[in-house]
């Protein structure tokens, strides 16, 4: 089994209260002992890859130790981030301690993704992009897009929005109501895509294609992009061969349990 990537999710919590997730009710994370010894193990393993998640991984104000430590270990160091903790000072110390991408979350233009994230994230998040751009590090930044009823038409506009920024990927995830255990059927209702618009949302993604390579922006591949299709659809997305993530990562939750080998 060849791993490449180390998926840790350092914590539960966030200081978001967004109405796809439950995350702000949960307190679990991981002690900071446990994610060195991971770490420890992910380079004797000659893993290439850290991805540091939550919840929200900002929180913690040992955040900068760990990236540092990731560092030592030789691991490329990802994280991802609402945005809305960033300031000039974050940004420094996430450089300085060796960070090497960041992915920040922005579900829409400014209506839609403050509808899904609480009021003003939207102009936060902004504003963070702007603060690694006046810096010149607008290369370690990345955005995701949750894909859901209520946003997929705005892709187009954030494709254009994060360009103005300097920022050159967009990652898109999908609406998952299995982060609700809330609400279930109401959520649903709002968020999950349903068949009579199944065909827009084929021509917005086949659209956004389009406009990101007009502007120099990567987005995941037309594969990916029928497979969001599919998944609205409830049609299977697992190749008939298997799933090949088990075999290429490994997961660390903050209730200290793992996934994978």
């Amino acid at each position: 089994m060849n791993i490449k990537s180390l998926h840790i999710e350092l914590l539960k919590g966030c200081n978001l209260h967004c109405q796809t997730c439950d995350g702000p009710d949960q307190t679990d994370m991981l002690a900071l002992d446990r994610i060195r010894l991971t770490l420890d193990s992910a380079k004797s393993k000659k893993i290439r890859q850290v991805y540091l998640t939550g919840g929200e991984p900002l929180i913690r104000e040992d955040i900068y130790d760990i990236i540092s430590y990731a560092r030592i270990c030789g691991l490329h160091t990802n994280m991802t981030t609402n945005g809305t903790l960033v300031d000039g000072s974050v940004v420094d110390k996430l450089y300085l301690a060796g960070l090497n991408n960041v992915s920040l979350s922005l579900d829409g233009t400014a209506e839609c993704n403050d509808f899904i994230r609480g009021s003003g994230v939207y102009d936060r998040v902004i504003q963070t992009m702007e603060l690694f751009q006046s810096r010149k590090l607008s290369r370690m930044v990345s955005v995701l897009f949750t894909i859901s009823r209520v946003n997929y038409r705005t892709i187009p506009d954030v494709i254009a929005v994060i360009r103005k920024f300097g920022v050159r990927k967009l990652n898109f995830n999908t609406f998952d109501p299995s982060y609700l255990s809330k609400g279930l059927e109401e959520k649903k209702e709002i968020f999950w895509i349903p068949e009579e618009e199944i065909k827009c949302l084929s021509v917005i993604l086949s659209q956004s294609m389009r406009i990101a390579v007009n502007l120099g922006v990567t987005i995941p591949s037309a594969g990916y992009l029928k497979n969001i299709i599919r998944y609205f659809k409830g049609e299977p997305i697992i190749p008939q061969y298997g799933c090949q993530i088990p075999a290429t990562s490994t997961i660390v939750e903050a209730r200290s349990t793992a996934a994978g080998n």
